[in-house]
């Protein structure tokens, strides 16, 4: 079954797809749960990379709800960077593997310090760029790759089908991006104040780290048929729209607003069962 849908409609035959979007009656209670729990994780964090987890904490809370985390589960999530997703489903009790090259500037800057709430809470790092190589082991019962695959100068397909490789029959995949043609990208390009990224960012830097190309809603569609996923869901949601006082009221009313409609959201979620 394909949907593409916000929380309403929500009715793919899933033992935890009503808990992970929030349908459930039990969501409130796993919710505070998260809360608390990512609020320790966060407490582990570095004082310099403090700020910037904190920065994270709603899109982070959805993350965690999207994959209902139980104490036995094992979860990798590819293209991790060193947010607290991990450390915070760890903690909540699952085994969990986090795969990236680290090599963004942040990691760089912070060096080992960066994953203090990682050690602290079990998780395994591995260190690659999951486009060349994919040197994970075993199977998993999740497997994430969060705003990731839109840094990647090669086409991420092979990595993408790894990971469903991995996956356990009945597991379960959760893909996201950034939407190239979101509501605010929209409007900007009218009014002629679209910029892809910054030039400093591009043109200073020994490595280009930003967004090489972002997919659109047409697209998450493309790669769920070519990794051959049947039981699948789009849902979008917008977690950037943040300015200060009343616009930043403004803003968030206008992203409650849209979420039934994926395609005018600003980041996508492809979340989708392995066939048993």
């Amino acid at each position: 079954m394909v949907k593409t849908s916000g929380e309403r409609g929500i009715n793919i035959a899933c033992p935890h797809r009503l808990t992970c979007l929030g349908a459930h009656p039990s969501a409130s209670k796993n919710r505070m749960n998260h809360v608390e729990v990512l609020c320790a994780v966060q407490a582990a964090y570095c004082a310099e990379d403090h700020a910037a987890t904190i920065a994270q904490t709603e899109r982070d809370l959805f993350r965690i709800g999207l994959i209902s985390p139980r104490a036995g589960l094992t979860l990798c999530d590819v293209g991790s960077g060193v947010g607290a997703f991990g450390p915070t489903c760890a903690a909540l009790g699952m085994c969990v593997t986090v795969l990236d090259d680290f090599r963004d500037p942040n990691n760089i800057r912070l060096g080992e310090a960066a994953f203090l709430a990682h050690h602290k809470f079990g998780v395994r790092i591995l260190r690659a760029d999951a486009n060349r190589e994919f040197p994970v082991a075993g199977s998993f019962d999740v497997m994430t790759c969060f705003a990731s695959i839109e840094h990647h100068h090669n086409s991420p397909k092979q990595m993408l089908h790894s990971m469903v490789e991995h996956l356990k029959p009945g597991g379960l995949f959760v893909l996201s991006a950034p939407n190239s043609v979101d509501l605010m990208k929209r409007f900007q390009t009218i009014v002629g104040s679209a910029q892809w990224s910054p030039i400093e960012e591009w043109y200073e830097s020994a490595e280009f780290r930003g967004h090489v190309r972002e997919p659109r809603l047409a697209d998450l569609h493309y790669i769920a048929r070519d990794l051959g996923l049947r039981d699948y869901e789009i849902v979008g949601r917008t977690f950037i729209w943040r300015k200060d006082g009343l616009l930043k009221s403004a803003m968030r009313l206008i992203a409650r607003l849209i979420q039934p409609w994926p395609s005018l959201n600003s980041e996508l979620f492809l979340v989708a069962y392995k066939s048993a």
